[in-house]
């Protein structure tokens, strides 16, 4: 499970994580999330990992 994800899509995109609401741009980082949230989003196969 990677630490850090970048959203990968070509749009802006607003999801649904956990009790909030997620706005993410294209190659924008998330960095400020639980291992649950991350795992969530890294599952939708939206996200790639940072190193």
């Amino acid at each position: 499970m990677p630490g850090r994800l970048r959203f990968i899509g070509a749009r802006a995109l607003s999801l649904s994580v956990g009790h909030h609401r997620v706005l993410v741009q294209p190659g924008e980082e998330l960095r400020a999330l639980s291992e649950a949230e991350r795992n969530v989003l890294w599952r939708t196969g939206l996200f790639e990992s940072v190193l």
